[in-house]
């Protein structure tokens, strides 16, 4: 189970799509065996989907490849992508968390405008 955990995490930092695709099929026995219905529903769906990008929509396909399903912290070093959701949690989600975020930014008066 350790060796499909860091198979993932792997494919995530080193923006590697393929290696994303193959570890998620990998991850499906487990997703059962926790119970997590969902998961082990829907990832042998979201795989072939994938893959099937290439002929239906062959320029996301390659953004996919590219690198494009990862957010990268830094262009200058490899090895330093995060998930989408991760990258969100750390940076948007943060802030909105911090003192003096989006806490009441939302109860502007709409009269004023």
């Amino acid at each position: 189970m350790m060796s499909v955990c860091l198979s993932v995490c792997l494919s995530d930092r080193e923006a590697n799509f393929q290696l994303h695709l193959d570890s998620v099929m990998e991850t499906v026995p487990y997703f059962i065996l926790a119970g997590r219905v969902n998961y082990a529903r829907y990832a042998p769906v979201y795989v072939p989907e994938m893959k099937q990008l290439r002929d239906s929509h062959a320029a996301a396909f390659d953004h996919m490849m590219n690198g494009g399903f990862v957010v990268r912290r830094s262009s200058k070093s490899t090895g330093n992508s995060i998930p989408t959701d991760q990258a969100l949690e750390q940076t948007i989600n943060r802030e909105a968390k911090s003192e003096g975020g989006i806490i009441c930014s939302t109860h502007d008066d709409i009269s004023e405008s």
